[in-house]
């Protein structure tokens, strides 16, 4: 969370975060299948209680300062974005055994129950069956498909009605920008800290950028 209130601080409206459930069924803002990496605790996220979870340091990781810092629900982040007005791309986060209807309807059903407003969110996957639940479940919230590559055929992929192709700025060309923008979906840009690397991609037409460095960017 202290994250997540650092870019409402920077001046910025929008954050990324990825969202995965616990062995319970609580879903949680994680991006890791192991726990190893991120947080003091051993072992996949998804065989992990949410009552184990919790009492994790999440924070030590990134810096001393951020010591005690916990892997925080989806509850209380939806909880933070209401009162804040802050936006959220919420990545549905799935790895090879992920239960993804699973996972969609627990999201689904923790926005609902926080009475959000779906204005505020985006739905992004790299995994076509998450973005097809969303959009059964949740229809009105926005989605993104997630590529590293735009792919020749990205036309296959417009029966989620997405309003966005999020993928890797490298890889972006004005042929892209064109043709995808003239189907009404729009582009979003990974990953850069660099605001040189990306400064004609906005003239082209690019909708926003995830960065870990929005700073540099205001």
């Amino acid at each position: 969370m202290a994250a997540i209130k650092r870019v409402k601080q920077t001046g910025c409206n929008w954050t990324e975060v990825d969202v995965q459930l616990t062995s319970d069924g609580i879903p949680v803002i994680f991006h890791d299948d192991m726990l190893e990496r991120c947080t003091n605790g051993e072992g996949l996220l998804a065989e992990t209680s949410f009552d184990v979870l919790k009492d994790l340091d999440a924070g030590r990781y990134f810096s001393e300062a951020f010591c005690g810092e916990r892997v925080p629900e989806l509850k209380a982040l939806l909880a933070y974005a209401k009162e804040s007005g802050l936006k959220l791309n919420i990545e549905i986060k799935t790895y090879p055994d992920t239960d993804v209807q699973r996972l969609c309807v627990a999201v689904s059903e923790t926005i609902v129950r926080s009475d959000i407003s779906l204005s505020q969110l985006i739905f992004s996957s790299f995994n076509m069956d998450a973005l097809a639940a969303c959009k059964e479940l949740l229809p009105l919230v926005p989605r993104a498909v997630l590529f590293e590559r735009v792919p020749d055929k990205w036309r296959d992929y417009l029966y989620l009605e997405p309003a966005f192709f999020n993928c890797d700025y490298r890889y972006l060309t004005k042929n892209i920008f064109d043709s995808v923008h003239g189907a009404g979906v729009k582009i979003q840009g990974y990953s850069t800290e660099n605001p040189e690397d990306v400064a004609q991609l906005w003239e082209w037409g690019m909708m926003r950028l995830i960065t870990r460095s929005p700073q540099r960017f205001l």
